[in-house]
């Protein structure tokens, strides 16, 4: 009787492991996107959502093969003076969550970046801290 009840027990608690880990995946998918979407609207409001604005840094590999690295907060001036581009695609390619605090994901940027975003949970919500990218080098 003491190993049926350890067992519902057992099963009990993966369940609620996999319905957190549901949702801090979609949580994670929502900053993602807060962060795309404010890039193709130009919209702050969005960027600052997704990221955790004060301490957030962009790094990554030019097409150029420079490394760049800059506050995110630089970045947002760039994003928010363009136009917006509504045809923009974006596709998230993994997400590994780390104890319910951490997450690492990896975004297909219209097929021109490949973004890699370091996630925390802050205050109960997914931001992002980091972002790499890697250009796509032209074809022609």
């Amino acid at each position: 009787m003491r190993v049926l009840i350890s067992l519902c027990a057992a099963l009990a608690l993966t369940g609620a492991a996999f319905a957190d880990d549901a949702e801090d995946k979609a949580a994670v998918e929502a900053a993602i996107f807060s962060y795309f979407e404010g890039v193709k609207e130009g919209n702050l409001e969005k960027l600052e959502k997704a990221f955790v604005v004060d301490k957030a840094h962009m790094k990554g590999h030019t097409a150029t093969g420079e490394i760049a690295s800059h506050p995110i907060t630089a970045a947002f001036e760039h994003w928010t003076s363009g136009d917006p581009a509504p045809a923009m695609q974006g596709e998230i390619l993994s997400i590994e969550i780390f104890h319910g605090v951490a997450a690492h994901a990896t975004f297909d940027f219209d097929g021109d970046y490949f973004d890699m975003f370091q996630l925390a949970k802050v205050n109960g919500e997914w931001r992002i801290v980091n972002k790499f990218y890697i250009a796509t080098p032209d074809e022609g």
